[in-house]
C-alpha cells in the first residue's frame, strides 16, 4: 500500500563565504541552520541512461523559482558570479523512515517540532538528492535558476593536454604530434623524434606518459627491430624526461637517402582493467583530469570486471579527443555507470546481475496496489530495433587505423544492423563477451513499460532493479529503471524488462590468431639502420 509522505525539499548554495538555504517554507535544522521559505515551484528531476546498451549518467537540467521581494537575488547578482555556483537539491521526509527495531513507521507529529512558523527538522534525516552548477540565471521580480546536475563540464576537456613542442624538447622533430596514453597492450604505436646528439650518439624517441610496463617491440618502417639497437626507458627514472617513457638508439635513424625512418611500438602500459583505466583518466593530474574519484565504487568495478574475465583495456587515445568520448567509449565496453556523489567524487558502477530488488510495484494484485498509472506497455520501433549488433576492433596504427577483426551477434529477424567501432579492444574474447552482452541487452531492453507510481519510488534511481507484478497484464518479474522523473508526489518510470540471461556469455565465433598481426613482415627482423 502507499506509503504517507511528507517531504520538504531544501536547496543549498555556497557563495564566497556565505552558504544560502531555501526550502518551499520556512524551516529550521536542529543544527540552528535556517532555511528561507522562498522556493516557489516544485523541482522536476529527471534520471536517464544515455544509451540503452551501457550506463553513463546524463547530465539533467533543472529550473528553480525563488521569491525576490526583499531583493536579496538582485544584491547576489551584483555582487558574485553565479554562473558555477554548486548548487545542491536535498529532501527532509520523516514520515518516510522506518524505525529498524521497533519496525513501526513515524509518523510527522514523531519527528516534527512546531516552533511558531516554522518546523524543526532533524539534520541528520535530511538527504542529499542532487548536487550540480548554475548554468543560467534570470533575476527579476522573481528569481529563476537553471542548474545542470550531474554537470560534466570537465569532462569536455581534450586529451592528451599535450603536444610535442620545442620547449620541453628543442630538438624535437615530430612537432605538434599529440603524446601518447596507452592502456594495456598497444601496437604499433607512433614513436616520436625528441631529441639527437652526434657527439654521444644518443638518438631519443618518446613513447608517452609513463611509466609503462615494457617495450614487446620496435618496428623499423614495419621491420622488426634488435632489441640490441636501443634502450628503453620506463619512465620512471628521474632523468631525462621524468615521467615519460623514451627510446634511446646507438644510431641515427635514417636510411641510405637520408630520410627518417617510421619508428613504431608494441608497448604495455597501463593496467587492462577498464575501470583503472577510467579511474586514471579522471584522477591523474599530470596528464588526466585531476578529479576526485570514490575508491571503493572503482575497487568494487574492478573486481567486478576481474569476476566476469577477460574483459581487457588495449589501445591508445589516437589523437585529441574529448575526455567523454574517451570515457563514454570505456564505459560502453565495460558495462559501466559513472555518476558524481553529493561530495562531487566520481562513482562507478559495472552493469552485473542484481538480486536485490530496490522496490516493489503492483496493480489489481492485491497487495502493493501502489501503481498510480499504467501509461504504456511496448516494444521499440523497428528502426530502434537491432537485427544484429557487429563491433570491429583491433584496429591496425600503420593502416590507416583500420579495424582488423569484427565480432558479430544476431539479436531479431527484423530491425537495423547496428555497428560500433572501438579503439580499446585488441582481445578476441573481450570482442565476443562485449557483444554477447550487446545482444541479449537489446533483447531484453525492447520489452518496456512506462509507469507512474507513488512516493514508494521516491528513492530509485535510473539502473536499480524493481518488481513489478499487474495481474490483468500477466506481467510479474523483475524490470530495470531506465528512466525516472521525479516528482513531489509522484514519480514516472520507464523499465525495460530485466534478466540473469543478459549476463550470461556463451562464446560465439572467435577469429583465430593474434589480433593485429597481419603484417608478415612483423616476423622478420630488418637490418639495423645504416651508420
Amino acid at each position: 500500500m502507499q506509503k504517507s509522505y511528507a517531504p520538504r525539499i531544501l536547496v543549498e548554495m555556497t557563495v564566497g563565504a556565505t552558504t544560502y538555504r531555501f526550502a518551499t517554507e520556512d524551516l529550521y535544522d536542529t543544527d540552528d541552520n535556517f532555511y528561507e521559505g522562498t522556493l516557489l515551484n516544485e523541482p522536476v528531476l529527471r534520471e536517464s541512461l544515455l544509451d540503452r546498451f551501457w550506463g553513463a549518467n546524463e547530465p539533467m537540467t533543472v529550473q528553480l523559482r525563488f521569491g525576490n521581494r526583499s531583493g536579496a537575488w538582485h544584491s547576489l547578482v551584483n555582487s558574485s558570479e553565479l554562473r558555477g555556483v554548486v548548487m545542491t537539491i536535498k529532501y527532509y521526509d520523516p514520515a518516510n523512515l522506518v524505525d529498524t527495531e521497533l519496525e513501526t513507521e513515524y509518523t510527522e507529529d514523531d519527528i516534527l517540532l512546531e516552533d511558531g512558523d516554522t518546523i524543526l527538522m532533524e539534520s541528520n534525516m535530511i538527504e542529499t538528492l542532487f548536487r550540480g552548477k548554475i548554468q543560467g540565471y534570470d533575476v527579476r521580480e522573481e528569481a529563476v535558476i537553471t542548474a545542470e546536475l550531474n554537470s560534466m563540464d570537465i569532462l569536455e576537456t581534450i586529451l592528451p593536454k599535450k603536444v610535442v613542442n620545442t620547449t620541453d624538447w628543442p630538438k624535437a622533430t615530430d612537432l605538434g604530434a599529440v603524446l601518447n596514453i596507452m592502456f594495456g597492450r598497444a601496437k604499433n604505436i607512433p614513436l616520436l623524434y625528441i631529441y639527437y646528439d652526434f657527439n654521444d650518439d644518443h638518438y631519443d624517441y618518446l613513447i608517452g606518459y609513463g611509466p609503462i610496463q615494457t617495450v614487446d617491440a620496435v618496428y623499423r618502417d614495419g621491420g622488426l627491430v634488435s632489441a640490441s639497437e636501443y634502450k628503453v626507458y620506463d619512465g620512471s627514472q628521474a632523468s631525462p624526461y621524468p615521467g615519460y617513457a623514451f627510446i634511446r638508439f646507438g644510431l641515427e635513424q635514417k636510411d641510405f637517402g637520408g630520410s627518417l625512418y617510421m619508428l613504431t611500438a608494441d608497448v604495455q602500459g597501463y593496467p587492462r582493467n577498464f575501470a583503472y583505466v577510467i579511474e586514471q583518466i579522471l584522477s591523474d593530474d599530470t596528464w588526466g583530469l585531476g578529479e576526485s574519484v570514490d575508491n571503493n565504487s572503482f575497487v568494487a568495478a574492478k573486481e567486478n570486471l576481474n569476476t566476469i574475465g577477460s574483459m581487457y583495456c588495449d589501445g591508445i587515445i589516437p589523437g585529441e579527443r574529448r575526455a567523454k568520448d574517451i570515457i563514454d567509449e570505456l564505459l560502453f565496453l565495460c558495462r559501466g555507470y559513472l555518476i558524481q556523489n553529493s561530495l562531487g567524487e566520481w562513482q562507478i558502477f559495472i552493469d552485473t546481475y542484481k538480486t536485490d530488488i530496490a522496490g516493489s510495484f503492483g496493480h489489481g494484485d492485491g497487495y502493493y496496489e501502489n501503481i498510480l498509472e499504467i501509461e504504456s506497455r511496448s516494444a521499440l520501433p523497428a528502426t530502434q530495433t537491432h537485427k544484429s549488433v557487429t563491433l570491429r576492433y583491433a584496429k591496425n596504427e600503420r593502416k590507416q587505423r583500420r579495424p582488423y577483426y569484427e565480432n558479430k551477434r544476431n539479436v531479431f529477424s527484423f530491425g537495423v544492423d547496428k555497428f560500433y567501432e572501438t579503439d580499446f579492444v585488441q582481445d578476441q574474447v573481450t570482442a565476443d563477451k562485449i557483444t554477447c552482452y550487446l545482444a541479449r541487452l537489446a533483447q531484453y531492453a525492447d520489452n518496456r513499460l512506462g509507469l507512474v507510481v507513488g512516493m514508494d519510488g521516491c528513492n530509485l534511481d535510473a539502473q536499480k532493479i524493481v518488481s513489478i507484478n499487474i495481474p490483468d497484464y500477466t506481467i510479474s518479474g523483475n524490470y530495470k529503471v531506465e528512466e525516472i522523473e521525479k516528482h513531489l508526489g509522484k514519480v514516472g518510470l520507464m523499465l525495460s524488462e530485466y534478466s540473469s540471461d543478459i549476463y550470461t556469455y556463451v562464446a560465439g565465433d572467435i577469429p583465430a590468431g593474434e589480433s593485429g598481426s597481419d603484417d608478415e613482415d612483423y616476423k622478420t627482423i630488418h637490418p639495423p639502420a645504416p651508420l
